[in-house]
């Protein structure tokens, strides 16, 4: 009993003075921050960030890989950067990284730098700035669950592919070439010419400065500005020309074609929707369904439709060439101002005699043989470019000031 109280004795006195006794344990150590680099937001979500970045060499080409939505900016600098940012919710810090396992790496060589992101779920994003010297930049998204591609200020050309994914770009100075499953497609200005593909999205161009090839397989089709030619396929919805300094053709599976402006031909067919086209240099058009309308139309006109009605204005001091207006089961109407002069001549497929309203008196109708349907014709304002007027409706020439 002595011996135990000796020994107790000596214990609080060691503690009183400050000092462990031997095998006791060490003083306390501050807690380990497990993940440092995981923060909560205001907004309850938790954060990863992680950065890098290289230098571009004159005229070096950027590959990017990706499993997330890419955002690419232009910039002034002369290093390429990338910020990678993961957001989760989740109950605890640890239930967040196992989440947010992702990372991105940037390697370079000669002429080219590659930037990949691996191992990412759906709610992170790659943003970049990319040096003007880049003069290429190739964006993939690799997930099949796709992500959204968005392209700003960049001086290059762009070629991009999300499986299902929106794609976005503006203020391009290059090309583009952008395809994707499903999604939509949306361009302000670009300086380049423009082809792209989206499976089920519509697609809108605000300013081409070169030519567009595009097609959707069933979205619509908006383009406000050309510089180039157009060729455009739609496989079920509408396509709008506001203005083009060149040549428009179009192609519809169901919906409607509408030209505003056009310096060159304008060729449009669908086969269930309406055709109108304003100034254009010429226009060959074909409608299975719908009416066509065109207003201010010069040069060299070829329209049929299958069912619905032909109107055609013609331009006041405007160069017709021999034209053709065909409408198996409708109507035709030409607007002729007193400054044309055209050579008109007009038949019934149907058969008896042509029904024709006509404010020209120039204008008449005679019976060739019984093997021919009957013909209607004058020479307009002295005569000039032939205009052939078919179809089983009713024909109507009418004056314009």
């Amino acid at each position: 009993m002595r011996c135990v109280s000796l020994m107790l004795g000596i214990s609080v006195g060691l503690a009183a003075q400050g000092v462990k006794p031997e095998g006791g344990q060490s003083e306390s150590k501050k807690p380990e921050i497990r993940y440092p680099d995981i923060k909560k937001s205001s907004d309850d979500f938790w954060v990863r960030s992680q950065s890098g970045g290289g230098e571009a060499a004159p005229a070096a080409r950027l590959q990017i890989s990706s499993q997330v939505r890419v955002v690419l900016r232009g910039t002034n600098e002369n290093r390429i950067s990338y910020h990678l940012g993961q957001r989760v919710r989740a109950k605890t810090l640890e239930e967040a990284a196992q989440k947010m396992t992702g990372s991105a790496s940037i390697t370079t060589s000669p002429g080219v730098t590659l930037i990949t992101a691996q191992g990412l779920l759906s709610y992170a994003t790659l943003e970049l700035l990319v040096p003007r010297q880049v003069k290429t930049a190739t964006l993939e998204i690799l997930s099949r669950r796709g992500g959204d591609i968005e392209i700003d200020n960049f001086s290059g050309n762009v070629q991009a592919h999300t499986p299902s994914g929106d794609f976005q770009a503006d203020n391009v100075g290059g090309s583009i070439e952008a395809t994707t499953g499903g999604g939509h497609i949306r361009l302000g200005r670009v300086g380049g010419p423009v082809k792209c593909y989206t499976g089920a999205g519509s697609i809108t161009i605000a300013d081409a400065g070169a030519d567009v090839n595009c097609q959707t397989a069933g979205g619509e089709i908006w383009i406000k500005q050309a510089g180039g030619p157009l060729r455009l396929s739609s496989g079920g919805g509408n396509i709008l020309v506001e203005r083009t300094l060149q040549s428009v053709e179009a192609h519809s599976m169901r919906g409607a074609i509408q030209v505003g402006q056009a310096r060159g031909v304008v060729i449009a067919d669908t086969s269930g929707g309406e055709i109108r086209v304003g100034s254009a240099a010429g226009v060959h058009a074909e409608s299975a369904a719908g009416p066509v309308h065109l207003t201010d139309a010069v040069g060299s006109l070829n329209v049929s439709t299958a069912m619905g009605n032909i109107l055609a204005e013609l331009l006041a001091g405007g160069r017709l060439q021999n034209s053709s207006l065909a409408a198996a089961s409708g109507d035709i109407t030409v607007t002729i101002p007193s400054n044309v002069a055209v050579s008109v001549m007009a038949t019934n497929e149907m058969g008896g005699i042509p029904r024709i309203v006509s404010d020209f008196s120039e204008v008449r109708g005679r019976w060739l043989n019984f093997a021919r349907p009957p013909l209607a014709e004058g020479a307009i304002h002295g005569g000039g470019p032939v205009l052939l007027l078919s179809g089983s409706g009713i024909i109507y020439l009418k004056k314009t000031k």
